[in-house]
């Protein structure tokens, strides 16, 4: 359930306020403070409610990062596909690597599994800063997504155009 708020509220109030990069780097910095918090903390019930919260930040960027990479990388769209593939390709490769970073024996801390989540998370709110950066220094021709799709589809703009 709190993935699903943190899904939806930030996903509707980036739209809303057009700042992806805001809340993937605020969502990604609040979900290192909050995991930061699972491992020091020592009550269990505390503990539980953090981790909650905290996992529902991850949640909450994956929409935000896939959407704002939509935006910032122009054409052609087999760029953005390719960007897209890789953003998920290493999301579902967590399902590898999350079986050694989360083994029981660590139970109940896993400080090693929290410590490769925070530390993604914080690279993600620093990444999402540096990048932003960069998208405003060097500025990508906005295109009409529409119109170059239907160039995509009718071949090269001047082949039709040749044969006549």
């Amino acid at each position: 359930m709190a993935a699903l708020v943190y899904v939806v509220g930030s996903c509707y109030l980036a739209d809303k306020f057009k700042a992806k990069w805001q809340f993937v780097c605020g969502l990604s910095g609040l979900g290192c403070i909050l995991f930061i918090a699972v491992t020091t903390v020592t009550n269990k019930t505390t503990q539980y409610v953090l981790t909650i919260f905290a996992f529902g930040t991850i949640y909450g960027c994956s929409p935000l990062v896939k959407t704002w990479v939509s935006d910032v990388i122009p054409q052609p769209a087999a760029k953005r596909a390719i960007a897209i593939a890789l953003i998920n390709s290493i999301g579902n490769a967590s399902s590898i690597y999350a079986t050694w970073l989360w083994p029981k024996t660590d139970a109940p801390r896993y400080i090693a599994g929290f410590a490769t989540t925070t530390s993604w998370l914080g690279i993600l709110c620093v990444s999402s800063v540096i990048f932003a950066w960069l998208f405003k220094k060097y500025p990508i021709e906005k295109v009409n997504h529409a119109e170059a799709i239907a160039v995509d589809l009718r071949g090269r703009s001047g082949e039709g155009e040749n044969r006549a």
